[in-house]
């Protein structure tokens, strides 16, 4: 704080402290104005609450396959980011995300770029890989890019918010094995008009499919034995 000159900052040391690159003042010039891309390393674990905070003109963000949590707000009012880019899709499912008091996902940096690439392109048919046992809070919250997505069964949990506000969204295949449908997992995908849910689902969790608008047919399955609050309200 108050460093008026400092022009070059090599950070070694891990984890990324909270708000250690937070645009304030001191620092707005160095990582709000000049600043384009950031690489978090391989050697990365953990990116504190608001540590990107405010870093308007980051357009792109890659993040490292040891991140295995992300504090809430790091990268609220990124609002230059167009891409989040990955290597490793079984990492990323299951990264913690923390979700602020107020309820928005903007440790996930993809809520800001909506658009998640994997080794270079653009991630739209999802087949979660069959090495995941359960999908992260937030994991792809706002991925407009997303078109279709397959779960397959050796998933057991879909968590929360895990696919809200993919506004591309158009199909999702709920294999069997999977047990729960967490709380608002889908809500919002407004394209979302073909869902197959699979036998083994037992658990269909407040607002899982709220607001999912193009939604005309459904099959519950007979194994469950909870639809949560609001599951399907906003399906005209």
């Amino acid at each position: 704080s108050g460093c008026s000159n400092l022009h070059t900052v090599t950070l070694k040391s891990n984890p990324i402290v909270s708000k250690a690159y937070t645009a304030n003042s001191s620092l707005k010039k160095i990582f709000g104005e000049q600043v384009e891309e950031y690489i978090v390393n391989g050697n990365v674990t953990s990116i504190g609450s608001y540590a990107f905070s405010e870093c308007s003109n980051v357009t792109s963000v890659t993040i490292g396959n040891n991140v295995t949590s992300i504090g809430e707000n790091a990268f609220s009012n990124c609002s230059g980011l167009t891409s989040v880019r990955i290597s490793d899709l079984t990492a990323w499912c299951q990264i913690s995300f923390s979700k602020s008091s107020s309820g928005n996902s903007y440790s996930n940096p993809a809520c800001m770029a909506h658009h998640l690439f994997l080794n270079g392109e653009e991630i739209k048919d999802l087949v979660i890989p069959s090495n995941v046992n359960s999908i992260s809070n937030l994991a792809f919250w706002a991925c407009h890019g997303l078109t279709s997505v397959t779960i397959p069964g050796n998933v057991k949990s879909i968590g929360q918010s895990a696919f809200a506000s993919c506004q591309g969204l158009t199909s999702a295949n709920i294999e069997n094995g999977v047990t729960d449908i967490e709380n608002w997992a889908f809500y919002n995908c407004k394209a979302l008009a073909t869902v197959n849910i699979g036998s083994s689902v037992t658990n269909i969790g407040d607002g899982a499919f709220n607001n999912c608008v193009s939604l005309n047919s459904v099959t519950i399955p007979r194994n469950v034995t909870k639809i949560g609050n609001k599951a399907f309200s906003g399906c005209i």
